[in-house]
């Protein structure tokens, strides 16, 4: 028989919502079971346990930690202002593992203070960077490390434009520019 993971989501509506399906991909797998979400909205709260096929819910992620078993944890705000602390108390707590939604934090040292206390804890940590997998830039990536398209030497990349450019702008989508960039070099 498959192990089966307990999952926890932590949302903050209104504050970052649930990013990007970081709630419901755990649905996708069997042998995923979502048993708690905390949001401190309480009708986003509400909306969140019945999509999520009624896992118990609470109003602190904190509260959540205490009571709950947890294998794995989303962190799913595209706010960043809660990803430092919701990150290091699920380490803290003992999740195996941390699904969460980019950007990672506001300063390098809140990275810092996060991978130190996910290295002490040994908890392994994956970032939302879904668009590095996309088949065509993976394709990319193949043709430019067989040096079948040479090398990259500038990047052109461009957000939205629209009524969220600036700094939204780049919070949101310069991420997976950022990324990208990274990726591809």
């Amino acid at each position: 028989m498959a192990t089966k993971y307990r999952i926890g989501v932590l949302g903050s509506t209104e504050r970052g919502n649930y990013g990007h399906g970081l709630d419901t991909v755990w649905q996708e797998f069997p042998n995923a079971d979502v048993v708690a979400v905390a949001d401190d909205n309480p009708t986003g709260l509400s909306k969140a346990v019945k999509r999520l096929d009624n896992p118990k819910g609470y109003a602190d992620y904190r509260h959540m930690f205490k009571k709950e078993k947890l294998d794995f944890v989303s962190i799913c705000p595209r706010w960043i202002d809660q990803h430092r602390d919701m990150m290091v108390a699920a380490a803290e707590a003992g999740v195996r593992g941390i699904y969460q939604e980019k950007p990672l934090c506001q300063t390098l040292r809140q990275a810092d203070e996060m991978i130190a206390t996910c290295e002490k804890s040994n908890v392994k940590v994956a970032v939302a960077h879904q668009t590095r997998y996309s088949p065509v830039l993976t394709q990319i990536e193949q043709l430019l490390g067989d040096g079948k398209i040479g090398r990259v030497l500038e990047y052109q990349m461009h957000g939205k434009e629209d009524h969220r450019g600036g700094s939204e702008d780049l919070w949101v989508l310069g991420t997976h520019i950022f990324d990208l960039t990274q990726y591809l070099a």
